[in-house]
């Protein structure tokens, strides 16, 4: 029964470690092909794409050492021609300082995103960031093995506060600001707040069920799986919600093109409009005050056209310059 747990053991760890991977890497070699593409020249293309290629590395040295790990607890011999021995080996430590990083990396980046537009603002990040901290101070407390078996749930639980917290004030912060956006941009910012959300709950609700299925009896869940799975489920948030914004802008940008080729010329206007206009024009007080009204607009024009988002990840969808 011995042998038999750990073959059991052995192949959840595998297939879901397969299984999250396999999606990862598909929508990774997606989503950088499709950012370079489409970004290579926007200011936060450098951070961005940092972030995809150390995510995804991450990922991939995580499920490089699960079936390592894997690999050395199986037996080449067959007993009695039904299974497999095993020797059931936990996973290595460096698979949990990859998990631990990982984590602290998301954090990190989320609590960046929130420090941007919240104005820099140190008070409104102080929680999540001594959260991130007490993360990083995990890291020697795994090290020596001083919380045997604790460690890693404990860091779910602070990853999970400080991701539901920046979340928050991310998405506060950003429906603030949803009234200086020009009116045709309006529908690619609600879609990337969309998809804030949808992504941020794909990361909360994986952490949350690893920590229901521990606390219902499932005592070796965390360790088992835990780390494997919450390591590609970061890379696989960051990257779907870069693809997203990347596609949305794309779809909003060819819709943009093809009103623009179909929109009907405007109509001359009557001539009692025209005669009326140009007597209004011939008073110098109508001619200062139809100046001032026409630096007004352009004023406001070019104030929302040129507005650009402080959050690396809404700043794609909006243009620097205003469109023609």
């Amino acid at each position: 029964m011995a042998g038999l747990r750990c073959i059991d053991v052995l192949q959840v760890r595998l297939g879901l470690a397969a299984a999250f991977y396999g999606i990862l890497f598909m929508l990774a070699a997606t989503t950088i092909w499709t950012f370079i593409i489409r970004y290579r020249r926007h200011p936060s293309f450098g951070l961005l794409l940092s972030m995809l290629i150390l995510t995804f590395s991450l990922a991939t040295i995580q499920f490089a050492l699960t079936v390592v790990n894997i690999a050395s607890s199986v037996n080449s011999a067959v007993e009695s021609g039904l299974s497999f021995s095993c020797v059931d080996r936990p996973a290595s430590l460096a698979a949990d300082l990859i998990f631990e990083i990982q984590m602290i990396l998301g954090d990190s980046f989320a609590i960046y995103r929130c420090w941007l537009l919240w104005g820099r603002s140190w008070l409104v990040i102080a929680i999540p960031t001594l959260c991130t901290l007490s993360l990083i101070a995990f890291i020697p407390v795994l090290c020596l093995g001083l919380l045997p078996g604790l460690e890693l749930p404990l860091s779910g639980i602070i990853s999970l506060v400080t991701n539901m917290l920046v979340t928050l004030l991310i998405l506060i912060k950003l429906w603030r600001s949803y009234r200086r956006v020009m009116p045709e941009d309006m529908i690619l910012f609600r879609s990337v707040v969309s998809f804030i959300i949808q992504t941020g709950v794909m990361y909360h609700m994986t952490i949350f069920s690893l920590l229901l299925a521990l606390f219902n009896g499932w005592a070796n869940g965390f360790p088992t799986v835990g780390p494997n799975i919450i390591t590609t489920i970061v890379a696989i948030s960051f990257h779907l919600l870069i693809l997203q914004v990347s596609l949305s802008r794309s779809f909003h940008t060819s819709s943009d093109n093809l009103s623009s080729t179909i929109t009907p010329p405007k109509s001359t206007p009557p001539y009692d409009q025209e005669v009326e206009l140009v007597s209004s024009l011939a008073k110098p007080k109508g001619i200062v005050d139809f100046v001032g009204q026409l630096r007004s607009r352009r004023g406001q024009t070019s104030q929302a056209a040129s507005y650009s988002s402080p959050d690396p990840i809404v700043d794609l969808i909006l243009p620097r310059v205003p469109r023609h």
